[in-house]
């Protein structure tokens, strides 16, 4: 059994559901994803610490893609959904 993946906070959650249907993904696409629609959009260093912190609980893994460094999760979305639903 996979050990257990730290809880994620409500924006985690949602970069994570980003993260899960454009995987592998970098950082300006993820930028322009979850500012669409925002009233008020986040910067690229607000978004880049949250991406390291993600990196570091175990659920994303960084790679070098050419220019640009892509994200992509370490767990199935189904496991992964499995795991916030049982917190």
């Amino acid at each position: 059994m996979m050990k257990k993946l730290p809880a994620l906070s409500p924006a985690e959650q949602a970069l994570m559901d980003l993260i899960w249907k454009r995987q592998p993904v970098a950082v300006s696409a993820l930028l322009e994803l979850v500012n669409e629609g925002r009233p008020q959009p986040i910067s690229r260093n607000t978004l880049q610490t949250q991406l390291t912190r993600l990196e570091a609980k175990g659920w994303l893994k960084a790679e070098e893609g050419g220019r640009a460094r892509l994200y992509r999760s370490t767990v199935q979305e189904t496991r992964g959904r499995n795991s916030i639903l049982t917190d």
